[in-house]
This record gives C-alpha cells, sequence and structure tokens, in this order.
C-alpha cells in the first residue's frame, strides 16, 4: 500500500526496528541507546524524503515492512536525516 504523511511516524518506526542491528547503523551509532534514539529521527527524514520526492509503500496497514523510492538523479538528502548528529554523518560517511 502507498503511504502518505499520515504514516510518518510508524513507517519511521518499522524502520527503526528493521535496522536497529543492521552493521552499518551499529557502527555509525555504536550505543545501542543512542541508535534506539537517533534512528527514529534519520527514517523520519528519509520517509520524509520518499513522500515528497518519490513514493513510499508498506506490506500492509500493519507495516510489518516498509520501502522508500527515490528517482534516479534525486539525492537521498543524508545530511538532513543526520542533523542531529555530525560525529554520526562523519562516521556514516567514512563507512560508506
Amino acid at each position: 500500500m502507498r503511504l502518505d504523511e499520515t504514516h510518518i511516524e510508524s513507517a519511521a518506526e518499522t524502520l527503526s526496528r528493521a535496522f536497529q542491528n543492521y552493521p552499518t547503523f551499529v557502527y555509525v551509532f555504536p550505543d545501542a541507546g543512542e541508535r534506539s534514539d537517533k534512528l527514529p529521527h534519520f527514517f523520519k527524514s528519509m520517509v520524509h524524503k520518499g513522500l515528497t520526492q518519490g513514493e513510499v509503500y508498506a506490506s500492509s496497514p500493519a507495516m510489518e515492512g516498509v520501502t522508500v523510492w527515490l528517482p534516479p538523479g534525486v539525492p537521498g538528502g543524508l545530511s538532513k536525516a543526520f542533523e542531529v548528529d555530525a560525529v554520526a554523518f562523519d562516521r556514516f560517511a567514512y563507512y560508506g
């Protein structure tokens, strides 16, 4: 199902849970508590970017899975997503 602005919070929560222990985010946010606090903000930004410049879908109204699609040529918007933490942004840039 295609999502809209009313789904930003729940979509971001689903993505945050899914990527809580993903190696990239463990590296970027080594502290599990910090990761739990900051990933929802990161994914809210990404979901918003998808809604305004691409498409965002969920597997069902229960949102067992969420995907964010951006068209070719549209940057991912990571600088906005990492506004909360310059150190994490530097780690992410170094990682990838």
